[in-house]
């Protein structure tokens, strides 16, 4: 499914389970089409999907798993295992915090272009707790709110599986 014309959702569940590397190359493809930008490209992948990946191809995995960022058909790769989850049925992504159920649920590989997101920091605050008996020492921790989000809703991609 695409969404629109600079949005990609590509709904994969009822594909076969083990074609990752085809996907990416059609995200790819959907880019390419929608002339965005080919600098920033950058691509999240599950760490499901990262093992189908290693299932289909070793050597391509190796050669991009050893170090985060390292391209894959035109996108630096991470990988993060707190990803969306996608409702099968509508192809819509869940609530944030919603529970994993593999028969209602599919995971997600994220993509963006770098330049279409934004990042704001906001305020920091100083947690202590000085002479603390149970750690015996002292206690600091920092909070740090921000806004992240995208800027003009658009390279905004997910491939379902």
């Amino acid at each position: 499914q695409v969404a629109n014309a600079t949005n990609f959702v590509l709904d994969d569940t009822a594909g076969n389970a083990n074609e990752i590397l085809d996907r990416i190359i059609d995200l790819q493809t959907a880019y390419n089409n929608a002339d965005a930008p080919l600098e920033g490209r950058i691509l999240v992948l599950d760490p499901t999907h990262s093992a189908i990946i290693a299932k289909e191809d070793k050597k391509l995995y190796k050669s991009f798993e050893s170090t985060p960022g390292q391209m894959l058909f035109g996108f630096k790769t991470y990988m993060f295992s707190k990803n969306p989850i996608y409702i099968k049925a509508t192809a819509q992504k869940a609530a944030q915090g919603t529970a994993f159920v593999g028969a209602t649920h599919a995971r997600s590989t994220f993509a963006y272009v770098k330049t279409e997101v934004m990042k704001a920091q906001g305020t920091f605050k100083l947690f202590s707790t000085l002479n603390s008996p149970t750690h015996k020492g002292d206690i600091f921790n920092f909070q740090m709110r921000a806004l992240v989000q995208s800027l003009r809703n658009k390279y905004a991609a997910a491939i379902i599986k």
